[in-house]
């Protein structure tokens, strides 16, 4: 067999290989991610601690419901805060929504204007709306450590958000997630402190 027909073989054995692998690991990830270990399925008293929140449910909860909202990229990025957050939870319900599939991706290009690679979906447009004041402003840190500011508005994940009645009461958003247990303790403790007493306490 000739060498340059050995090395096609071996260069598309190699792809072959390569994209098996990569199949392998997203559906891994996939299983990983909805894998009730790690969200939805944990029973306390005969009643769900977590429920993972289906798109077509998630309006309704926050117009209607009590509780607490963690909207996430990556259930797997979010195992600290959800942990934490259950420790605090009280007599709450906590929901959890992945906003991988919804949220806008922009970047900057060589001008340093902003570039819209992926569009939000209507349902992110929805939660803007809903969020009103709570959400942020998509900003950028520049190489030089600049900030530069844009006007689209965005979630940024992970979010934790207390509703009280169908209404937002207190909202952080965990753009370090190096932040410590005690920074998230407190956060959650003001969070459903607002919850219970209203902004008078």
């Amino acid at each position: 067999m000739k060498k340059k027909t050995k090395e096609k073989i071996l260069k598309g054995s190699l792809c072959v290989l390569t994209g098996f692998f990569l199949i392998s690991l997203a559906y891994y990830e996939r299983k990983l991610e909805r894998s009730p270990m790690i969200i939805a399925n944990l029973e306390e008293n005969n009643n769900r601690v977590y429920q993972e929140v289906q798109k077509e449910d998630l309006l309704n909860i926050l117009r209607n419901e009590t509780g607490v909202v963690l909207f996430v990229s990556s259930m797997l990025d979010a195992s600290k805060f959800i942990d934490i957050l259950y420790d605090y939870k009280d007599k709450y319900t906590i929901y959890v929504y992945s906003l991988r599939n919804d949220k806008m991706e922009l970047s900057l290009n060589e001008e340093k204007a902003i570039v819209v690679n992926k569009k939000q979906s209507k349902l992110y447009d929805e939660l803007i709306d809903y969020l009103g004041a709570y959400a942020d402003n998509q900003v950028f840190v520049d190489e030089d450590g600049s900030i530069i500011r844009t006007d689209y508005k965005v979630i940024y994940t992970p979010t934790v958000l207390f509703i009280k009645d169908g209404k937002p009461m207190y909202s952080y958003s965990f753009i370090n997630e190096d932040i410590s247990n005690e920074e998230l303790i407190d956060i959650y403790k003001q969070g459903f402190d607002v919850l219970k007493n209203g902004y008078n306490s």
